[in-house]
């Protein structure tokens, strides 16, 4: 119920069974906030850069420099190693690292950044 898929499901649970969502809420501390903002889209991802950094791939550095887990941290190590090296996905390895996703349930994509194909494309026709 409070894996990183399962958020959804933590909407729709105090109208079906609502007598587990209380039992729920009593053990575990964040279940209800964790309704509340289940369905959001802007929930659970990388947004917005921190002001200390100025990029995606620093912040990512710093992240896995202070990470708890040893053993943990290793899977990320060699998980982000046979990504590409782009502002993109350093974004979503953030996000990853924020989640805890060793598991990789919420994979990285990995490739160049669309947008920049965008711009290029514009920047060819102009």
């Amino acid at each position: 119920m409070i894996h990183e898929r399962s958020f959804k499901s933590l909407c729709e649970l105090p109208e079906f069974e609502p007598e587990t969502y209380q039992k729920l809420c009593e053990r575990i501390k964040g279940i209800q906030f964790a309704q509340e903002t289940g369905r959001s889209n802007k929930m659970f991802k990388a947004q917005k850069l921190p002001k200390n950094f100025k990029l995606w791939s620093e912040y990512r550095d710093f992240l896995l420099d202070t990470y708890p887990y040893p053993d943990k941290k290793e899977i990320f190590l060699k998980r982000f190693s046979r990504q590409l090296q782009n502002e993109y996905v350093a974004r979503q390895q953030v996000r990853q690292l924020v989640l805890n996703d060793y598991e990789n349930n919420v994979p990285v994509i990995n490739r160049e950044d669309p947008r920049q194909e965008i711009i290029n494309y514009y920047m060819e026709v102009l």
